[in-house]
């Protein structure tokens, strides 16, 4: 039995998940959080494919409005790649059998395609566990080892997460096929059958055909080989190689077919707006910040780079492509130009190089020697795996914030899962959108409520004698006050003159504000929001965040907030971009120094 205990982990690891999924991801809140399953952009855009091509048969027609769907000379096109799309295939089909056999509504968007999406989600990390569990057998891992690998890469990272939760995300699936690749590559240079390097090129496109930057595993080429002396064996069987060659490309040529179905044109860049910045990528945010920062969120991975050490001392080659791999992957992610990913737990585009975390893992756990070495490691790797369940816990419950944790945030949720945690958290800082110029300034509004400012309604003025300051004036909300300051942007006002002199309204503006809030008894603004309203004859968008970061642990003293936003484009000519503190919890505090810089986005 102990010969296949790590058979006997993923099996328990993929019951554990299923079980989850039924819980939180089909039943959660009165059974309808099945419906949830492709919340988002990208988990959306992953799948249109599927019901655009087999049921609406409109691939070629979308609907501009859709937040995957980018414009391609007067044509829409789905911005992400089709590669999950091909694995979510067959449980596609199958939700569509069961939505005919069980007479649900066969739109592609029914409850058992979206179960199906769940179903389709777990196999991959199956698959990803089995072909990983397969790498370390070839690695010299031991049984028992291995068996502890998969269990902390499930439980102790963002990986089981996304397996369950989000599972409409393209991650599980990057994960389970690049584990493919690298079983495979190496098998091929360990037994030397045609087969591996067959299969290695086949899921080497379907990566890419998940995610374009997963080309960074071909580096993993010399740690597969051994030596760059036996490279050259990749490359002798030519007749092998031009097979291999042939199923990449015509694999990978799903993606071509796709642009041009849609756009007329063979080659599309579907991330318009969007874009790297290869000279500035912030990689110490992306490792170490409180924010997203992948050690500091998933610290089992900064354990596992210790798995160098035996790596180094077994083979030099293996050691420097790994290290080569990793370091080409973390520049590449860091590069993105909005290097936080939005909206996820941890940072998420490492899950799909988890397997090489994995191998450096189970060197590190196999190469332990004395006792002691043993209880301090696995004690680390136990508090991780803690930690981990604890966080995924909080994010799913809404106590860690989805996109704008800071260093005060973390330490105040940090294991809390009390109901009181609960969406606890506010701010808001948007990263600049993607532009290879600077922003430009608009204009600036400043109201330090000394006096009337054009576009300002100021509310309720109040002397400060209550903070020692009476010749000095703020904003007092109050029961009686629920709105008080706030600013009114004109539709002139969001325009500039072009080189030209023609006046043009720009599609995204960028907002940063600032302001002062003093709270004369504890925790008396926590109800507060800080309101972005666009309205012309009808509102045209709304966002409302909490006006704390964090609630206050004390009272009678000023505090000072900054914000950043991204704005849309008013929808009618005559929108009106409104800023103001909502007191929804009409209790009583003080704002001062409010502060708004809007700015122009180039393209």
């Amino acid at each position: 039995m102990l010969r296949r205990l790590s058979v006997i982990i993923i099996f328990f690891l993929l019951s554990v998940c299923l079980l989850l999924v039924v819980n939180y991801r089909w039943n959660g809140t009165n059974g309808n959080d099945w419906k949830g399953q492709l919340n988002g952009a990208d988990a959306g855009g992953y799948y249109e494919y599927l019901p655009a091509l087999f049921i609406r048969h409109d691939l070629d027609r979308l609907k501009p409005e859709l937040g995957f769907v980018r414009n391609q000379d007067e044509r829409q096109v789905i911005k992400y790649p089709p590669g999950v799309a091909v694995l979510l295939f067959p449980f596609f089909e199958l939700g569509h059998l069961l939505a005919w056999a069980g007479n649900f509504e066969t739109s592609g968007y029914s409850e058992p395609y979206l179960k199906c999406v769940s179903l389709a989600a777990i196999f991959y990390l199956g698959l990803g566990l089995l072909a990983l569990r397969k790498l370390l057998l070839l690695l010299n891992i031991k049984e028992g080892v291995i068996a502890v690998v998969l269990l902390l890469l499930v439980l102790g990272t963002n990986l089981g997460y996304y397996a369950v939760i989000k599972s409409g995300m393209s991650h599980v699936y990057s994960f389970a096929i690049i584990a493919c690749f690298i079983y495979c590559i190496v098998s091929y240079f360990e037994r030397s059958k045609p087969r591996y390097f067959v299969g290695a090129a086949l899921f080497l496109a379907i990566a890419l055909l998940i995610r374009p930057t997963n080309v960074v595993i071909i580096l993993m080429l010399p740690f597969a080989a051994g030596s760059f002396s036996r490279l050259n064996f990749f490359f002798n069987n030519r007749k092998v190689f031009a097979i291999a060659a042939i199923i990449f490309l015509m694999v990978w040529s799903i993606q071509l077919i796709s642009w041009h179905h849609q756009s007329g044109s063979w080659w599309v860049w579907a991330y318009k707006g969007e874009g790297f910045y290869f000279f500035h990528p912030e990689i110490l945010n992306v490792l170490f910040s409180f924010r997203k920062g992948f050690f500091l969120y998933t610290p089992l991975a900064l354990i596992s780079l210790v798995g160098l050490l035996p790596l180094y001392k077994m083979n030099r080659t293996k050691f420097y492509a790994l290290v080569v791999t990793l370091t080409f992957a973390i520049y590449l992610i860091s590069a993105w130009w909005c290097w936080s990913y939005q909206d996820s737990f941890g940072m998420r585009p490492f899950i799909d190089y988890y397997s090489l975390f994995g191998i450096l893992l189970a060197l590190l756990l196999n190469g332990l020697s004395s006792l002691i070495s043993k209880i301090i490691v696995y004690t680390l790797c136990l508090f991780c795996m803690l930690l981990n369940l604890v966080q995924s816990y909080q994010y799913y419950k809404g106590i860690i914030h989805p996109f704008c944790m800071n260093e005060e945030k973390y330490k105040y949720v940090f294991l809390k899962t009390n109901e009181k945690y609960v969406n606890c958290l506010g701010g808001n800082i948007d990263l600049q959108p993607y532009s290879t110029r600077e922003l430009q300034l608009i204009h600036s509004y400043v109201n330090d409520y000394e006096k009337e400012v054009a576009d300002f309604t100021n509310g309720e003025i109040s002397d400060m004698g209550f903070c020692g300051e009476p010749q000095s004036h703020c904003c007092h909300y109050s029961d009686r006050n629920e709105f008080g300051t706030e600013l009114s942007i004109k539709p002139e006002s969001a325009k500039v003159v072009s080189g030209i002199g023609v006046s043009t309204l720009h599609e995204v503006l960028f907002a940063k504000i600032e302001l002062k809030r003093y709270e004369t008894s504890f925790n008396s603004s926590s109800g507060a929001l800080l309101a972005i309203d666009i309205t012309s004859d009808k509102s045209e968008y709304y966002n409302a965040i909490p006006l704390n970061d964090t609630p206050s642990e004390e009272a009678g003293k000023w505090k000072k907030y900054n914000y950043t936003f991204e704005i849309p484009k008013p929808l009618s000519p005559n929108g009106v971009i409104k800023i103001y503190v909502w007191n929804r919890g009409k209790k009583d505090f003080y704002i001062d120094d409010f502060k708004v810089q809007i700015f122009k986005l180039f393209p």
